[in-house]
């Protein structure tokens, strides 16, 4: 699936929510996954409670109802693997790790939700958009997408945002903005 210095992610899934994206930037590194319940809860961070198996349960359901990925069960070991989707981003694995071990106490905002929208972003290098058309598409809010690009911008420096403005009337008016990802991503 991917390579030691790339992980694959396809643009299909940043339609999805906090816990199943989590499950599937796991799935990103080998495309598959042997284990427990109990093993996952560790590669999330999470406690090995009741409560978070049965999430992560119902989560990889879902995925696997969604035709996003492949589940067995033998016992209490799983066997995940990502059923490949139409538009895969690869993504270096430092730009992935940079991202997930972030320290995100100065924004109200996750890494999952920063990987969205550099994913998107990277799918749409170019296109004049806005922090509403970026969470219009990927069923977030616009104060997260606004908080993700300045962390991305900012912080770990993996985007260059450009404002477009048009004068109507003498009056200047904010239009939207186009985002250059830096050059590691493909075209």
């Amino acid at each position: 699936m991917a390579t030691n210095n790339e992980l694959t992610f396809y643009l299909e899934w940043i339609e999805l929510d906090k816990k199943e994206f989590r499950i599937l930037a796991m799935l990103s590194d080998k495309g598959t996954f042997e284990g427990t319940l109990a093993d996952i809860c560790r590669y999330l961070g999470l406690s090995i409670q009741q409560r978070n198996r049965v999430k992560i349960t119902e989560s990889i359901n879902k995925l696997a109802d969604r035709r996003f990925i492949r589940s067995q069960t033998q016992g209490r070991q799983l066997h995940l693997s990502v059923i490949p989707q139409i538009t895969k981003i690869h993504v270096p694995r430092d730009a992935y790790e940079r991202i997930q071990t972030h320290n995100y106490s100065s924004r109200s905002v996750s890494w999952e939700a920063t990987l969205k929208v550099l994913l998107w972003l990277t799918n749409r290098r170019g296109v004049l958009h806005t922090d509403r058309d970026i969470a219009e598409a990927i069923n977030m809010s616009v104060d997260a997408v606004s908080d993700a690009k300045h962390v991305l911008e900012a912080e770990i420096k993996n985007i260059y945002r450009e404002v477009s403005r048009a004068n109507v009337d003498g009056i200047w008016y904010r239009i939207g903005q186009r985002i250059d990802v830096n050059a590691w991503c493909e075209e």
